[in-house]
């Protein structure tokens, strides 16, 4: 009785996050390592469509269609706290840097701004299709983004990528990071986000990344 309980709560809990009205009082964590114990069945449902992301020299696209009412079974992982992360069943193989490695299609992580915002960070595997070449160093404007490439790019390429929301605000980084760095090879920022947004955005990065190396408990 006790787990169909937590399970219709995780229900509730990923809907209001989905559709960016989740309100509780959750302080942020580390990523917690799943097991048995604190590992619960859940579904993600999508409160909005996620179309393609476009500027001149990119496009971004989900890698499954995210359409408004679908549904996605998923595991949501419980920490000291409460829920530290839902992650979806579905999940995408990416090959970076050689290395192949799976990632939930769509995932919702507590970050550092939780006890502010009340709201789980989305983030969505995606894939970047670079439409001209851009050098090391490159900063262009996007049509309301901010591309920063960190490593040459050539027109052609597609960039496995991790597509990032909260606050009404998008972003975009690379799965790649630049060697040595804990940066992404490829940024594209909202053009109105401040510093915290973009401290933010890379948190739930590396906290995805982190996540995606634990794998999606069974």
């Amino acid at each position: 009785m006790k787990n169909k309980l937590w399970r219709l709560a995780c229900v509730a809990v990923l809907a209001c996050a989905a559709s960016g009205g989740l309100a509780a009082q959750i302080k942020g964590l580390a990523p917690i390592r799943a097991d048995r114990s604190n590992v619960l069945e859940s579904q993600i449902p999508l409160g909005y469509a996620h179309p393609p992301i476009a500027g001149s020299v990119f496009r971004n696209t989900t890698v499954v269609p995210l359409k408004k009412g679908s549904v996605l079974p998923s595991r949501g992982i419980l920490g000291p706290l409460g829920m530290d992360r839902m992650l979806s069943l579905r999940q995408y193989e990416f090959t970076v840097g050689g290395r192949k490695q799976r990632f939930p299609v769509i995932s919702l992580m507590r970050c550092s701004n939780f006890p502010d915002t009340g709201e789980f960070v989305m983030v969505i595997a995606s894939t970047t299709a670079i439409q001209s070449n851009l050098k090391s160093g490159d900063v262009l404007e996007q049509g309301g983004f901010q591309l920063e490439s960190r490593r040459a790019f050539r027109s052609g390429e597609n960039v496995p990528s991790l597509r990032i929301l909260f606050q009404h605000k998008k972003f975009i980084l690379s799965l790649e990071a630049v060697q040595g760095s804990s940066k992404p090879a490829l940024s594209i920022s909202p053009d109105l986000a401040n510093a915290g947004q973009r401290a933010i955005a890379l948190e739930a990065w590396q906290y995805a990344q982190q996540s995606a190396k634990m794998g999606v408990p069974n």
